[in-house]
């Protein structure tokens, strides 16, 4: 083989290995983790963990719309909100072990803070209650980035305007479709919705899916007890009075906590929805099927209005 064959060779060699390399690393950014993984001990960085069996499960904390703090009192609107991500909240099993990892201090003190789930929203929050209307600021701050809401809005989130509610579906807004948190509430997942707003004096409709995934802060606990280990993190022991549902420890991440199932039951929790359902919006009709029906409509209301001036004459 030829000096020139033998580098061509070699070249072709290199092109294609560069090549199945790239297509490895595409395919592998191109998968979406929606399941909460297993991690190694060794691998952990500082913060809380659950402990099942030989694995460690980090808390959830991409979804919070405040800053990681810890609670001092109740507040609804201390809200976590999440899209297509639930299982990325690790189960707390009454055989796992919540843990707490660190080179440096030592915690002492614990606030769970629970969350009440309410449901599927479509990605807005913060919704003052009015005398007439339902009103938002739109800033980027009160939707949830990535939801079909703030495509929908993109232009009144770019300028911050001010966006006043009046129908949901063309039923008009009230209280009940309204949650403690400040967000729609009894939407289904996936569905459908047609916001009828002002904005300004000009009135607009967005049509919008219920695609965001909304919790919200209802009470808290707190406790002082924890025990050392000689394996590298504390654990913290679970208050008696502690009921099954979704929990914050210490401002950080979310977990479920299913007092009354073991971790071989691979149990998660389903979405809990007892709010007042809406009806699902339904597509505008084509234009044939829109003309029949105004031309139905027409010659209804033509008909009304002849009975009514027959009866006129008649009494006069």
């Amino acid at each position: 083989m030829t000096l020139r064959k033998k580098l061509i060779s070699i070249l072709l060699f290199v092109f294609l290995a560069s090549t199945l390399m790239g297509c490895e690393i595409f395919e592998k950014k191109k998968v979406e983790i929606t399941e909460v993984q297993a991690q190694a001990f060794n691998d952990l960085e500082e913060g809380f963990y659950i402990k099942t069996g030989d694995n460690f499960y980090a808390t959830y904390s991409n979804g919070f719309t405040f800053s990681a703090s810890t609670p001092t009192s109740i507040n609804n609107e201390r809200i976590f909100w999440i899209k297509g991500k639930e299982k990325l909240m690790p189960v707390l099993y009454n055989d796992s072990y919540l843990i707490y990892k660190s080179d440096s201090d030592v915690t002492r003190s614990f606030t769970f803070e629970k969350y009440q789930d309410a449901g599927y929203t479509i990605g807005i929050k913060c919704i003052d209650i009015g005398v007439d209307f339902y009103s938002c600021n739109v800033a980027s701050s009160n939707v949830y980035e990535g939801s079909d809401a703030a495509k929908a809005l993109s232009k009144e989130i770019d300028d911050g305007k001010t966006v006043m509610f009046e129908t949901l579906n063309e039923s008009k807004i009230t209280e009940r479709n309204i949650s403690e948190c400040r967000t729609f509430v009894g939407l289904e997942e996936g569905k459908k919705y047609l916001l009828g707003c002002y904005v300004g004096t000009e009135y607009k409709e967005y049509t919008v899916l219920a695609d965001i995934h909304v919790y919200y802060a209802v009470d808290i606990l707190k406790t002082n007890e924890f025990l050392y280990t000689h394996n590298g993190y504390t654990i913290i022991p679970i208050p008696k009075d502690m009921e099954s549902g979704y929990y914050s420890v210490n401002g950080s991440g979310m977990f479920y906590y299913a007092k009354d199932k073991k971790s071989e039951s691979k149990y998660f929790p389903e979405t809990n929805n007892k709010a007042p359902s809406i009806k699902i919006y339904e597509e505008p009709t084509t234009n044939a099927e829109s003309e029949t029906q105004t031309k139905e409509k027409a010659e209804e209301t033509s008909k009304v209005e002849n009975a009514t001036i027959e009866k006129a004459t008649i009494q006069d």
